[in-house]
């Protein structure tokens, strides 16, 4: 929608398949980095228990680098305190689009802010990250 308009606006449109092909080339080398799985996250303290929209992520050190949005390419990242719960089974009618065989478990951030992770159970070594899960059972 923001591309159409720039085009309406006189911007040029090689200009603007530039900038779209850019942010596809950037989204996909994250993606392909050592280390990515895709996941879903939410807030554990709020009403509203949807889980947010499939993102892909990256532990570096005990920091979660999240990879959002298309062809604005955006890195958010959230360092972590502790794991306070061990993986457990989720439903996967509720965390769509990260196969049928998924794990979540809950991370207290830097700021005490609580979010539960959702992975396929294909990634859990790499969703554990620095909590690797016998850390995460004893709460590390």
């Amino acid at each position: 929608m923001l591309w159409a308009l720039l085009a309406l606006l006189g911007v040029p449109i090689w200009l603007v398949l530039g900038a779209l092909g850019a942010g596809t080339i950037n989204r996909r080398r994250f993606q392909r980095s050592p280390g990515v799985f895709p996941m879903r996250m939410r807030e554990v303290n709020i009403d509203n228990r949807k889980w947010g929209k499939k993102v892909h992520a990256r532990w570096v050190h005990d920091v979660l680098l999240t990879n959002v949005r298309f062809a604005l390419v955006f890195t958010v990242p959230y360092g972590t305190h502790k794991a306070i719960n061990s993986p457990t089974p989720a439903d996967p009618a509720t965390v769509k689009g990260l196969g049928d065989d998924i794990e979540s478990f809950t991370l207290e951030l830097d700021d005490h802010t609580k979010v539960e992770i959702a992975y396929s159970t294909e990634n859990r070594h790499l969703a554990a990250g620095p909590y690797d899960p016998a850390a995460v059972t004893r709460g590390h």
